[in-house]
């Protein structure tokens, strides 16, 4: 009797095959795919393991792509923010010097209080000069003091120091305070210092 030749199925023969690929090109170690084909491989039973191979579902690793992509798009968004940073600084700085070229354009009573006689003083403590000036402006004193050959050092309530250049008499000794002086500009760049009670004058210069 002539032994009758049995044909391998189907399932028999893509499992072998899938073993073959699985074995002729085993995943990385450490991927999810490299430790199921090495748990299958340790199974010493035959039909087990080819119960554990034909269940592996072979996917492509695409880990190593999306996370370049991920960079990428990171890489994107810190450029981005970094230029976004670079646009809002460069627009402060227009923004600082407009608003200093208008203050000087267009001065309020305080800056030109604060430029007034400050043509005399060193550059290094003398603040911006506005195109507008004031001829004259009241204030009130805050110390007085000698200077030398009985010339008057007067601090001003605003902070200026004021010295007198000449022998005129305001009738202020070292000591008194709270007295109303105004201001003037007079001609050449001179600039008198006027008791407001009396109108006594003296010439005087910026010290401060």
């Amino acid at each position: 009797m002539a032994m009758r030749r049995t044909r391998p199925s189907c399932s028999s023969s893509t499992s072998a095959t899938l073993i073959a690929l699985l074995l002729a090109a085993t995943p990385a170690a450490g991927s999810p795919l490299g430790d199921a084909v090495r748990t299958c491989q340790a199974i010493e039973a035959d039909d087990r393991r080819l119960a554990c191979f034909d269940a592996l579902e072979p996917v492509p690793d695409e880990a190593p792509e999306s996370e370049a992509v991920s960079e990428r798009q990171a890489l994107a968004a810190e450029r981005a923010e970094l230029a976004a940073q670079r646009e809002a600084l460069a627009a402060d700085r227009r923004t600082d010097a407009e608003r200093t070229r208008e203050a000087l354009e267009n001065p309020g009573r305080e800056l030109m209080i604060a430029a007034f006689g400050a043509e005399n003083l060193p550059e290094d403590r003398r603040p911006p000069i506005p195109s507008k000036k004031l001829d004259r402006f009241e204030a009130r004193v805050a110390e007085v003091s000698h200077y030398r050959h009985d010339q008057l050092l007067i601090r001003l309530d605003n902070g200026q120091l004021w010295r007198q250049t000449d022998y005129g008499n305001l009738e202020l000794e070292p000591g008194d305070r709270g007295q109303r002086v105004i201001l003037d500009r007079g001609w050449l760049g001179s600039y008198w210092m006027i008791n407001a009670d009396n109108q006594l004058r003296m010439r005087v210069l910026r010290e401060r």
